[in-house]
Order: C-alpha cells, then sequence, then structure tokens
C-alpha cells in the first residue's frame, strides 16, 4: 500500500512540475498535504477540505481551528495551509522589493498591483523615494476591514521624518468596490498630503487597486483638486 501511495505521489509531483494548471484544486490541495504528511493518502483528506470550504481558496484563507475540523487534517498541516498565503505573499514582496527605481507613473501602478492584487482587506501603503526616484522603503501605513482603513497619521509623520525621502507616492486598495476613489479616499487623501508636503516632502501621487485595474490621482488631474 506505501508503494501505491508514493506512486501516486510521484505521477501528481511530475504533473505539477509538468504544468500545475492541469491540476484540478483537490490536487493541488493533495499536493501540498503531501509535504506536511509523508505516509499517509491524502487525497480523501483534500476532496473533504474541498467539499467543507468549497474551493482551494477558500480553504487556504480558514482558520486553523476550522481545518483541524475536519478529519484527517492535523496541527501540523493546519499551520500550514494558513501560512501559505502569507509565505506567498512576503514572497511577492521580495520580488518586488527587488524594483529599485520607480520612474513613472505606470511604474507605480504596477508596483502596487503586484503587492495588492490578492489582498483580502484593505491596507495602506506609502512608497518613499529619494530624488533620483530611487526607492527608500515600503510603509505599511495602515490595515483595515473590508472597506476601511485606519490610519495612525502621528506615527506615519514620525516614519517620514525618519526616512526623509524627497517624494512619496501614496497607495491602498478596494475590496468591495471598483478603484474610482470615495469621498473618503478624497478626505484622507487632502489631509495626508497637507501634512506630509508640510515636512517638505512631495506627494507625487495616490494609487488605488481594486482587483487588476488601478486609479491614479496624479493621471487623474484630481491631486490639484483637492
Amino acid at each position: 500500500m506505501d508503494n501505491l501511495h508514493n506512486g501516486h505521489k510521484q505521477r501528481l509531483r511530475n504533473k505539477a512540475k509538468e504544468d500545475i494548471n492541469t491540476l484540478n484544486e483537490h490536487e493541488v490541495l493533495e499536493l501540498i498535504l503531501n509535504y506536511t504528511v509523508v505516509r499517509s493518502n491524502m487525497n480523501p483528506v483534500a476532496h473533504k477540505l474541498i467539499n467543507k470550504f468549497g474551493c482551494l481558496a477558500n480553504v487556504l484563507d480558514a482558520d486553523e481551528k476550522s481545518l483541524l475540523e475536519v478529519d484527517g487534517v492535523g496541527e501540523v498541516s493546519a499551520s500550514f495551509l494558513t501560512l501559505l498565503p502569507k509565505i506567498l505573499n512576503r514572497y511577492k514582496h521580495s520580488k518586488v522589493n527587488k524594483t529599485s527605481k520607480i520612474e513613472t507613473i505606470n511604474d507605480a501602478q504596477a508596483y502596487f498591483l503586484n503587492i495588492m492584487d490578492t489582498l483580502d482587506k484593505e491596507e495602506f501603503y506609502i512608497l518613499c523615494l529619494d530624488k533620483g526616484n530611487r526607492i527608500i522603503t515600503l510603509l505599511e501605513a495602515g490595515q483595515g476591514g473590508l472597506d476601511a482603513i485606519y490610519l495612525d497619521i502621528p506615527k506615519i509623520i514620525r516614519q517620514l521624518i525618519l526616512y526623509d525621502p524627497a517624494r512619496v507616492i501614496l497607495a491602498h486598495n478596494h475590496i468591495l468596490s471598483d478603484a474610482y476613489p470615495s469621498k473618503e479616499d478624497d478626505l484622507t487623501t487632502k489631509n495626508l498630503v497637507q501634512k506630509i508636503e508640510n515636512l517638505g516632502i512631495e506627494v507625487s501621487d495616490h494609487i488605488i487597486v481594486s482587483h487588476d485595474n488601478t486609479y491614479s490621482y496624479r493621471l487623474s488631474n484630481r491631486l490639484s483638486k483637492l
């Protein structure tokens, strides 16, 4: 029986190496589980998880307690499944951070789209640039829920004084709506622009990301109208 399972696992790995897009969602989940449980057949467990949560994305978004309710899911598997989206997000941040310069608005839009397109809650970032448009740092300025973000303005000001950028680009994402700015977005942008520019720092743009779309305050001539 072990040889049969091992042969199936190897065939699944080979199939994934050839083209992972040919795998069904339960097969992708089984592939993941095989790396957490070596000697058991995880195919039935993968099916149970998909049946309970509906799809692969919902399984990976589930909390550890809910995962442990599924027969065959142990603590190691549940922990790894909940960590996987965070690992992938860290990978995306690392990959994007290889970018050393932001020369154009298109560069900035692509930069933030890479970071934000898979987020499941609203987040706010401030990208700090030097005079040569080289990236100094990316500040995680706020997090929220599905349709709101809390910003700690005094903390943001302290961080900007610390890094002393020549210019910054603001960015946040929308989960439940398109990328077009709301009245609250305009008010927040106006408030931030005033406080940041009072430090002698230029606000080059505010970019909103929604799914696979972006909105630029600069391209829309919206910054000057705030």
